[in-house]
């Protein structure tokens, strides 16, 4: 029987062997039935619907792993090529990705091949970003202070070092002295 882990085993291999949500661009006559695919399983699992053709999960998911094997085979057979097995790619913002790769050759040939098919991807070694943490010494002390901690996109407005601020909103902190409420 076909289980949500077996899905989600399927969907991991894929990401890394094509980078994360790649597969369905690189084999378009496939993107839109996946589509459906995928709305089918959110339904189930935001409010246990099944679509008519499917009498229970473990058919839904083993039409979903089928859907994956079919993109994998279409993006092959089209000439595409999976990312290096030493490279690991992830979204950094809605729509754009990056990649890392261990070895300087991968990424220059990853280079080169998103060069060759339009794709935005910013591609780094370790050692760019070791460059770029030693540039930016705050982020480094941070994370010797705080063993553990995440680095993350700040919300939009906070971009730039500009931070919009709301002088006399809802936060009970009183009013600065000589101030009428």
């Amino acid at each position: 029987m076909t289980t949500l882990a077996h899905l989600d085993a399927m969907a991991a291999e894929m990401d890394r062997k094509w980078g994360p949500d790649r597969l369905p661009t690189l084999a378009p006559d496939l993107a839109a039935r996946w589509q459906v695919m995928t709305a089918a399983l959110d339904a189930y699992h935001q409010e246990r619907t099944l679509p008519a053709w499917a009498p229970d999960a473990a058919t839904l998911y083993a039409k979903a792993i089928s859907g994956w094997q079919a993109m994998d085979a279409a993006a092959t057979a089209a000439g595409h090529k999976p990312i290096p097995a030493a490279c690991f790619e992830a979204e950094w913002q809605p729509g754009r990705r990056f990649a890392v790769c261990w070895r300087e050759e991968d990424k220059q040939a990853l280079a080169l091949r998103y060069k060759a098919s339009g794709e935005d991807v910013s591609i780094w070694s370790p050692s760019d970003i070791a460059a770029l943490i030693a540039s930016i010494p705050a982020v480094g002390a941070c994370m010797a202070e705080f063993p553990g901690a995440r680095v993350s996109v700040p919300p939009a407005d906070t971009r730039g070092g500009k931070r919009r601020f709301e002088m006399f909103d809802d936060i009970p902190f009183g009013q600065p002295e000589g101030e009428a409420a």
